[in-house]
């Protein structure tokens, strides 16, 4: 067994005040761990995600680096938006204590391309992610699926469209239901959503209050503790070219979206030509501290 120290930071994603937004934790390694330290790190922090950043091979300083991401339940998952996002600033914040002005920095992850993110003129930081079009359900499906969802949120639902993500999205399904359902105002149990057979369940629907274009909320019960999650990014990979196109948006257009959970988020989307959407939000520290490890040999 080894002792080992690192440092890491907690930072609130999409949100100006440090009540709302998806917190994340980011740990700086010095070089990749064990699955199990991983693991037993993500859970002792307890944070929606951890993500574990380590400067990329052939690298110095501040400006590129390796990454996992990490549940509270332990649970890796191969891309996370806000802790994406949240990692700018920590790393912002790491680089200012070496005398360092950070304004751009690359994740290299295990499944994905590349991730950009860099700070805006505004001091909130924007990211790149791909994006998915969604395949709809069946009929038959349609018929499977809605009295689980009418369950999980505790009334009856106008669902307007059910569609499952695409290459790198397979388990990401999103349903689009009337706005007049109060997506905002719904108590929801989680739990029943576990029998989709899929591993990422988000609710959205359009918005009139001239603010955002749609709000949503997120749900993954297998791998977040209480269900739904903050502020989710890479949902909104597969949200923002539906309403693009359902609301005659023009590619390169910029808008906002909301994710009404309890926290509750705002995040500005661009979606592109190329595939890609620019996402971005304000991030706010939370915490920061030194963490005691114990590694297997």
């Amino acid at each position: 067994m080894t002792e080992s120290e690192f440092r890491y930071t907690v930072v609130t994603a999409f949100s100006a005040t440090r009540a709302g937004g998806n917190p994340a934790a980011i740990v700086f390694l010095d070089s990749e761990l064990p699955v199990q330290a991983y693991q037993e790190i993500a859970r002792n922090l307890c944070q929606p995600v951890t993500i574990f950043i380590w400067v990329e091979d052939g690298h110095s300083g501040f400006r590129s680096f390796h990454a996992r991401f990490y549940t509270q339940r332990g649970i890796e998952i191969p891309i996370c938006g806000h802790a994406t996002l949240a990692s700018g600033g920590a790393v912002a914040d790491a680089a200012r204590s070496v005398g360092e002005e950070m304004r751009k920095i690359v994740h290299y992850t295990k499944t994905t391309e590349p991730l950009t993110i860099q700070r805006c003129e505004d001091g909130s930081w924007e990211m790149t992610l791909p994006t998915s079009l969604t395949t709809e359900g069946s009929q038959q499906e349609r018929d499977r699926l809605i009295p689980i969802f009418e369950e999980a949120l505790g009334r009856s639902l106008r669902v307007k469209y059910i569609g499952a993500g695409r290459e790198g999205f397979e388990t990401y399904l999103m349903i689009v239901i009337d706005e007049q359902d109060d997506l905002a105002g719904c108590v929801v149990n989680a739990e029943p959503l576990r029998a989709t057979g899929y591993r990422v369940h988000t609710f959205t629907a359009s918005s009139s209050t001239g603010k955002e274009v749609f709000v949503s909320r997120m749900f993954a019960p297998a791998e977040l503790l209480g269900g739904e999650d903050h502020v989710c990014g890479s949902a909104h990979c597969v949200m923002a070219p539906y309403w693009y196109k359902e609301k005659g948006i023009p590619l390169g257009e910029t808008i906002i979206a909301r994710q009404v959970s309890q926290r509750g988020g705002e995040l500005k989307i661009t979606v592109q030509e190329d595939r890609k959407m620019r996402v971005g939000g304000q991030v706010r520290l939370l915490a920061k501290g030194t963490l005691h490890v114990t590694i297997p040999n």
